[in-house]
């Protein structure tokens, strides 16, 4: 039978445990792992808000239509008139949005097209978000997205 070769070092002692090198490898490793899972994760957080806000404004332009779609004027306008049909969380608008600004409407270039705004959108989020809706636009200094529905 053969025998193993012993983990003596070169003082005849049995090594215990990890080296220094092995050690500082384990943690350079891991240190990597969890940098990448960070960041991951708030992509992903991100990629939710941005989610979020389009279910609240596909919620608000449904209220727009069972409000004013009989109409033939979207004039007057307000969160205040659909707070009544608007679920609890987004209410009147007031720190509704995902990044805890307001929601707000109005009517936009005619009386039968409406506009969206959402404020306290960050410049990473209302970059992605505008790519959501062909008539969005967002403004990085105010932060503010306004999306435009109607004909």
């Amino acid at each position: 039978m053969k025998k193993v070769p012993s983990l003596n070092n070169k003082y005849g002692k049995k090594q215990k445990g990890f080296t220094f090198i092995e050690l500082v490898i384990v943690l350079v490793i891991g240190a990597i792992v969890i940098g990448w899972a960070s960041t991951k994760g708030a992509e992903a957080f991100q990629t939710y808000k941005v989610g979020v806000l389009a279910d609240d404004f596909a919620v608000i332009s449904k209220a727009m239509g069972e409000k004013y779609g009989d109409k033939a004027s979207y004039a007057g306008a307000s969160m205040t008139e659909l707070e009544k049909i608007l679920p609890d969380e987004i209410g009147d608008g007031t720190g509704a949005a995902p990044w805890g600004g307001d929601y707000s409407v109005g009517t936009g270039s005619s009386t039968r097209v409406f506009t969206i705004t959402a404020t306290k959108i960050e410049a990473d989020e209302g970059e992605k978000a505008v790519l959501r809706w062909s008539n969005a636009t967002y403004n990085s200094g105010t932060e503010t997205l306004v999306v435009t529905f109607g004909s």
